[in-house]
């Protein structure tokens, strides 16, 4: 429902990558996209109890909201220890080639698993052939570019402003002329839906129109 704990440094870096380990290549765009559609999703419920809450005559029913945060946060973490399976990527490059295997099934079924698990012994056997991974490989050329171009989309994606705008759009509104706190929170709850359902249009062409064609034209959005 919002950001909790260690997540915005820790879960927004692994779970894209865990997401990727367990896509079929094929559809891997479209499930990373619907990802982000439940993120929307979350902050559209979020948007929508806060304004609900709201109506609550009392200096302090914003504890309420607040508190239920805790529910949100604790389903993840007990559905890791008990339903979520390993990245197949990660058990092969431990050696532990039949647990992959039965991953791979598990996720996409029996029929293109020996072709999968191919690809990603051909991945590792490849690393394995270049040398040992520094923390200084990642500030020399050629990776250096790569850290630079990583580095340099997070920046300008935080310079635009857009989590400001969101943790503030309650405050935003009521700057902008509406006095009424509740009123705010309903606009609030607008910017929530649009949010969800413009996050759907990826889910559908991510995969047709490329990465790259996605992250040129985001800026003009």
């Amino acid at each position: 429902m919002s950001d909790v704990s260690s997540e915005p440094c820790l879960l927004d870096t692994l779970r894209i990558q865990y997401v990727a380990d367990l896509s079929p290549p094929a559809i891997r765009g479209r499930i990373v996209a619907i990802e982000q559609m439940i993120l929307c999703l979350g902050e559209l419920v979020a948007f929508w109890i806060n304004y609900g809450f709201n109506f609550l005559e009392t200096k302090d029913w914003w504890r309420i909201p607040l508190a239920i945060q805790i529910v949100p946060a604790m389903i993840p973490g007990i559905g890791c220890w008990f339903w979520v399976p390993p990245s197949p990527r990660w058990l092969a490059s431990q050696d532990r080639h039949e647990c992959a295997r039965e991953v791979l099934i598990r996720l996409h079924g029996s029929e293109a698993v020996e072709l999968e698990m191919q690809k990603i012994m051909n991945s590792i056997e490849f690393e394995h052939t270049v040398s040992e991974a520094t923390w200084g490989a990642m500030f020399t050329m050629p990776v250096l570019r790569v850290t630079l171009l990583g580095m340099t989309v997070q920046i300008f994606q935080q310079i635009t402003g857009t989590n400001s705008i969101l943790y503030y759009t309650p405050s935003l509104f009521e700057r902008g002329g509406i006095k009424d706190p509740r009123t705010a929170n309903l606009a609030t709850g607008g910017v929530g839906v649009v949010l969800f359902v413009f996050s759907w249009i990826p889910i559908f062409y991510f995969d047709r129109l490329g990465r790259k064609t996605w992250l040129q034209s985001a800026p003009s959005a």
